[in-house]
């Protein structure tokens, strides 16, 4: 596989983790080092509102994203999986990253059951940030 500056990032949230600062700034040096959009995607099961946490999360990580080609989406009524797979297909992502604090993310986003596997599998870059227990993520 030859390598493909990416265009497009795409980075899963679940709106209720604290992201690690580091983390973060991985991101936004690709994105900024290649001049790729960074599409922030929620996925929920059901169709309905953000619960007043997630709308407070979601307005910080906009003020995180300012100055970055950032873009937010909600899927809803799908899988984690389905939701990724679509998402990534009908924006033209060149890039997955995700924040992993279990392995069942993996497994259920990607039916994979860890980061290496995942990215063995995967026809595109897959950037794993991973989170610490304890740690503070700000």
């Amino acid at each position: 596989m030859k390598f493909r500056v990416p265009e497009n990032i795409a980075f899963a949230t679940d709106y209720g983790t604290e992201y690690r600062e580091k983390n973060l700034q991985v991101l936004f040096h690709l994105a900024d080092k290649f001049d790729a959009g960074i599409h922030v995607y929620h996925v929920m099961q059901k169709k309905e509102e953000l619960s007043e946490s997630h709308k407070a999360a979601k307005a910080k990580m906009e003020e995180r994203f300012a100055g970055h080609r950032g873009e937010f989406y909600l899927l809803s009524e799908t899988s984690l999986s389905t939701a990724t797979r679509v998402f990534v297909q009908s924006r033209n992502i060149d890039m997955l990253c995700m924040v992993a604090k279990k392995h069942s993310f993996y497994i259920t986003s990607s039916g994979s059951v860890t980061p290496k596997t995942c990215a063995i599998i995967s026809i595109f870059p897959c950037l794993s940030c991973r989170m610490m227990p304890g740690k503070d993520y700000r």
